[in-house]
């Protein structure tokens, strides 16, 4: 079978958009300003399909797949880099970004007893399962607090370790964010970043890419994505050093081909996406776009996924 961007080329576009401006006023969801209120709605109106769709372990994320082909266990691939990672740097205190119901932090918790995790998010219903679901497992070194990654309440140089799984693309001021995570961390202390990007700048785009671009963004309650070079050059002002800056896009495309063959039926039989409108939560139809668009620009190069990990340099290298 071919690879799916070699199904799915940039002329497709125009004709994904007709199909979607069909169920949707395409004008009113770009338009739309994302929220810190609407992230919350976000997932918990999408909690099902993420249950259902997705994964029944409560992964909220990505799969990353080491060939064409994709495979549940594909969900593990960012918690087990960050294990490596804490097995080489021997962390005492990591903090999880967006932790959302414990898929990552809760295994890492039970990996290394030793260690203390710490999770923040800023829906109740993930902290709720969070906490429900350390309670089952006898977990005892990881607690999980309702809160603001924009606004971490932890001294500074408090923490050895930070790592954020798809959940800054939601922020408000992903620089600020940047620059919090650099002032809670120890000297020496580390940043692991896995997430979407903007790669070609938003001026090269065709109309029809610009409106693909935002269409996935704002459903997926992503005010702007940022462009990965803008990214990385200002986490070199604010002070970081770039450790690993890997582009992992290809290895998401069978989990995404995965996804645009479930949202398909919606865009391609418009009565049943009205239908779906009708008597579903707002969010857990709007994903559905972008799954059915995401292969598109991943697959042209147009937006990307992203593996970072930053430094913060000790005293001695600063």
């Amino acid at each position: 079978m071919l690879p799916f961007r070699d199904l799915l080329p940039s002329r497709d576009i125009s004709r994904y958009i007709q199909r979607i401006s069909a169920v949707y006023d395409v004008d009113t969801l770009i338009q739309q300003s994302i929220e810190p209120e609407d992230v919350v709605d976000y997932y918990v109106q999408s909690n099902l399909g993420y249950r259902l769709l997705h994964s029944l372990d409560g992964s909220i994320h990505m799969a990353i797949s080491k060939d064409e082909r994709f495979r549940f266990e594909d969900y593990l691939a960012q918690v087990d880099y960050i294990t490596q990672q804490i097995g080489l740097y021997q962390p005492k205190l990591t903090l999880e970004l967006g932790c959302g119901e414990g898929f990552n932090l809760l295994r890492l918790a039970e990996t290394y007893r030793q260690c203390r995790f710490m999770g923040v998010d800023i829906t109740p219903l993930h902290i709720k399962k969070c906490r429900r679901k350390a309670r089952r497992k006898d977990i005892i070194n990881a607690e999980f607090k309702l809160a603001d990654f924009h606004d971490l309440d932890y001294p500074t140089t408090s923490i050895d370790m930070v790592f954020a799984v798809e959940s800054i693309c939601h922020a408000q001021d992903i620089f600020g964010v940047l620059a919090e995570v650099y002032r809670v961390l120890k000297p020496g202390g580390i940043f692991i970043i896995f997430d979407g990007f903007r790669i070609r700048e938003h001026a090269t785009l065709s109309d029809d890419e610009k409106t693909a671009r935002y269409l996935i963004e704002k459903t997926l309650a992503v005010n702007e994505s940022i462009n990965i070079d803008a990214f990385i050059s200002e986490s070199k002002i604010i002070g970081f050093n770039i450790i690993e800056h890997t582009d992992l896009s290809s290895t998401i495309l069978p989990n995404l081909e995965r996804f645009h063959t479930l949202a398909r039926i919606l865009f391609e039989f418009s009565p049943l996406g009205h239908i779906a409108r009708s008597i579903l939560p707002k969010y857990f139809v709007q994903n559905a776009i972008a799954a059915y668009l995401m292969p598109l620009l991943v697959g042209n190069g147009t937006q990307g996924y992203f593996r970072l990990c930053y430094q913060k340099p000790n005293k001695m290298d600063s």
